[in-house]
């Protein structure tokens, strides 16, 4: 519907002039004048029920009068009072048919009502009226659309678009939903793509730019080379190597550094080869033996099909800890990512690790660690706040008896997008894991182990360059098991700053 501000401009001082012409032949113009003047005050404020009770006063003080009338029926449109809307444009149209824009306003009150044919009436009488209005032409085209007149409504839309550039975005969206439903994609792609560099509006742009991922044509492709890393310090109130059912009971400090690379060997919208490389250190200042070294050259393939996005991943890891071989590892995972809505994602997927222990101590511990999971993530408030639910049943089975287990995990995080500034990361997440061995052995005399876990994370991100933030993560574990040595909680807080080149 067309802006108020922009009638406004056209219409007061008809008012104006008809109230003060009643107002000379009385002895005080004021009692009309300051009605006028609350009433478009009102308006201006966006207070639609105050402008409504102010503009039926006047209308019934003044029956014989258009404009009040006119005014009433803008109020009460606003306020989303369809049909007191069409009753006022109605006794405005009835007193002045050609009052500025009331058959404008009058045909779009119609659509809302959804009834068409009265609405493209009052319409096609604004038109003829002049002069043209975008939202006019609009709201014919859609009224076109529905009834299946594709050629007439597509040249309608064109010429919205033309007339008002600020609200073009509109029209080709629409343009684009009438390419789609007769089964146009090119088509509907060129129109989605003409609303996203449309001046506007913005809502029109957001709702194009959703439509095109969904459709498998994203604005740009992701960059072919990335380097990426991070430096920074951990502090750890009690050290733990759980490879080793340790906790140490020490507290320590860190200087943690994490560097990564990729190249996408394919780089389709369709389908995407990604051969990357991972590396992780962290140099503890007192309890050197628990320096860790991780390794990660990973291989991924990946594609899109519709909505749903099928990738898997090998990924061969080596740690060292201290100045020792740790362990050697080959992970096999699939993922199956569902869009079933613009914000609505489905999560499948598993995966298969073969553990070798390089240690002849844990030696009994080299086996294999299977899980699939299953998930779902929800967008809200355009894609600024995010809520991911999962569940991961697993298993573990190893050369020795007392290491293998089943477990069940279940993970809930949510995550904010503040965009003022450059841009800010809010996350938090908590993680419950279950452990339950299988063998007597698993007790060590105890009778059959039993793990739990509790995780809490919480992260902040701050860019402060183009490519560089700075990052504060906080992580609590709280774990209870039939072992007493692995009843302990433990707190890291972790500071770093990052960087990434593309």
């Amino acid at each position: 519907m067309k802006s108020w501000h922009r009638l406004l401009m056209i219409v007061p001082f008809l008012l104006f002039q008809a109230l003060s012409i009643q107002a000379g032949e009385r002895e005080d113009s004021s009692d009309d004048t300051a009605p006028l003047e609350e009433g478009l005050d009102a308006l201006d404020r966006g207070q639609w029920s105050r402008a409504m009770d102010i503009f039926e006063t006047l209308a019934k003080a003044h029956p014989d009068q258009p404009a009040p009338a006119y005014y009433l029926g803008l109020a009460a449109a606003h306020g989303g009072h369809d049909v007191t809307a069409v009753d006022a444009f109605v006794k405005c149209a009835a007193l002045d048919p050609t009052f500025e824009w009331v058959q404008a306003n009058l045909g779009l009150t119609f659509f809302r009502l959804d009834e068409m044919q009265l609405a493209e009436d009052h319409l096609l009488e604004a038109l003829l009226q002049g002069p043209d209005d975008a939202d006019v032409l609009l709201h014919l085209g859609m009224i076109d659309a529905q009834r299946q007149e594709y050629d007439r409504a597509l040249r309608l839309y064109q010429q919205s678009a033309d007339l008002d550039p600020e609200i073009a975005g509109l029209a080709w969206l629409r343009a684009a939903d009438l390419e789609l439903e007769r089964g146009n994609l090119p088509a509907a792609m060129d129109f989605l793509q003409q609303a996203q560099s449309a001046l506007g509006p913005d809502s029109a742009k957001k709702a194009a730019d959703s439509l095109l991922s969904a459709l498998g044509a994203g604005s740009a492709k992701p960059p072919r080379f990335l380097f990426q890393g991070s430096a920074g310090f951990e502090l750890d109130d009690n050290v733990t190597l759980t490879e080793t059912d340790l906790a140490t009971g020490l507290s320590d400090e860190a200087l943690v550094l994490a560097a990564g690379l990729e190249y996408r060997l394919v780089n389709e919208e369709t389908a995407w080869i990604i051969v990357g490389y991972d590396f992780y250190q962290s140099l503890y200042r007192t309890l050197t033996d628990f320096d860790l070294r991780i390794q990660e050259p990973r291989l991924t393939i990946g594609g899109r099909i519709g909505r749903v996005l099928p990738s898997f991943t090998y990924v061969y890891q080596d740690q060292t800890l201290g100045s020792q071989s740790l362990l050697s590892a080959h992970l096999l995972d699939f993922d199956l990512d569902i869009a079933l809505m613009d914000h609505w994602s489905l999560f499948v997927g598993g995966e298969v690790e073969r553990l070798a222990y390089d240690l002849l101590e844990l030696s009994e511990r080299t086996g294999y660690r299977g899980s699939i999971n299953f998930g779902q993530q929800i967008n809200f408030f355009d894609d600024l706040l995010s809520f991911r639910l999962m569940w991961e049943p697993s298993w573990q089975r190893t050369d020795g008896a007392a290491y293998i287990f089943d477990s069940q995990s279940v993970l809930a995080e949510l995550n904010l997008f503040i965009p003022r500034g450059r841009g800010i990361n809010v996350g938090t997440s908590y993680r419950y894991i279950q452990q339950d061995y299988s063998d007597i052995s698993s007790g060590f005399g105890l009778g059959y182990r039993h793990d739990t876990y509790h995780i809490f994370r919480s992260g902040l991100q701050i860019p402060i360059a183009k490519y560089a933030n700075i990052a504060v993560d906080y992580l609590y574990i709280h774990s209870d098991s039939t072992l007493p040595s692995l009843n302990y909680s433990q707190n890291i807080l972790n500071f770093r700053v990052g960087f990434w080149y593309f």
